[in-house]
């Protein structure tokens, strides 16, 4: 999966679950699928958790630090 995935399936995953800050579900799956990425943003200065949007520092760090040619936690 790539980057731009995951973002598409957060924000699907986030409009189903409104209830819940985009941040939050952005964390969630982060957490599932890249769990070293989620473990850098958690207790940073751009952890997304409940926060109404994704700080772009978050997905900056993120998105440089994605790898899609591995398969990771979560993904099939």
């Amino acid at each position: 999966m790539n980057y731009k995935s995951f973002v598409f399936l957060v924000s699907k995953e986030s409009v189903s679950r409104p209830n819940l800050a985009l941040g939050t579900v952005y964390l969630d799956f982060l957490d599932e699928m890249r769990p070293d990425l989620a473990d850098k943003l958690r207790d940073s200065p751009h952890d997304p958790y409940n926060k109404k949007e994704v700080p772009i520092e978050a997905e900056q760090l993120v998105e440089r630090e994605w790898d899609d040619n591995t398969e990771y936690q979560g993904c099939d």
